[in-house]
């Protein structure tokens, strides 16, 4: 095992821990939240600590990738059909947690809650049949599916205003994502690094269930060398709240 994937991986249970961490500590905070004086109903529930999401969006990449050696390995040289789809689907789960409620955000107006949030999503972009590399080398080649996929795991912070209401709207201001692009890039890396923005908006139904629509672009900071795993996911969830 490389050794930068070592850091990353004790980089991500740190950022894990700690943000479990925070929520334990911040439970009782949270049940101290503002009543919601400003809505016209009362809240179902408060702030609450945390909630499960299951979400389903549309993904799209910035830059597609076609012609690359992994993903189509004759359409570079012109001889083949492009795996070139930018646009796809996205399934995803995500933990959040309260962190900071209450008293604690009396210093930011809107009724504010900070939620750590801890996002794992699986994105299929294109899945053409495409003569495979290895069909290709073995100098037989033929046409076999070949999905282009990546997968996100994202710890961020997220600021949820209007916390003792039902209606929430949120912002990620910035995350942090570690993204697996699939097939490998060209010189065969298969690790990235990249900062998660997004916003939406949450609603609760009851004080057990919730659901929302988001819109979330993960930036690139390029390490995954020659490929551009930048991507746009918008898409709604369901929430379990505890």
């Amino acid at each position: 095992m490389s050794r930068s994937f070592k850091v990353m991986g004790l980089a991500t249970c740190a950022a894990i821990a700690l943000t479990v961490a925070a929520g334990a500590r911040s439970t009782a905070r949270a049940e101290e939240s503002m009543p919601c004086e400003a809505c016209d109903h009362g809240s179902r529930g408060g702030a609450g600590h945390g909630s499960v999401i299951f979400r389903g969006a549309y993904s799209a990449l910035s830059s597609d990738r076609g012609g690359e050696v992994f993903t189509d390995a004759a359409s570079g040289l012109g001889s083949g059909p492009s795996n070139d789809g930018k646009g796809g689907f996205g399934v995803a789960a995500a933990l959040n947690l309260a962190m900071w409620a209450g008293p604690d955000m009396s210093w930011m107006p809107g009724d504010a809650t900070i939620v750590g949030e801890i996002f794992v999503e699986y994105s299929k972009f294109s899945n053409e049949s495409v003569v495979q590399t290895a069909s290709a080398l073995l100098g037989a080649p033929a046409l076999h599916v070949v999905n282009v996929t990546q997968l996100e795991v994202a710890v961020s912070p997220k600021v949820k205003f209007n916390s003792s209401c039902d209606l929430q709207p949120f912002i990620i201001p910035i995350g942090l994502a570690f993204l697996v692009p699939s097939p490998p890039t060209n010189n065969t890396t298969y690790l990235d690094l990249g900062l998660v923005f997004g916003g939406g908006i949450d609603y609760k139904i009851h004080k057990l269930l919730s659901v929302g629509m988001d819109v979330r672009y993960t930036w690139s900071l390029g390490e995954a060398e020659m490929t551009d795993t930048s991507y746009l996911s918008a898409g709604g969830y369901v929430g379990v709240n505890f």
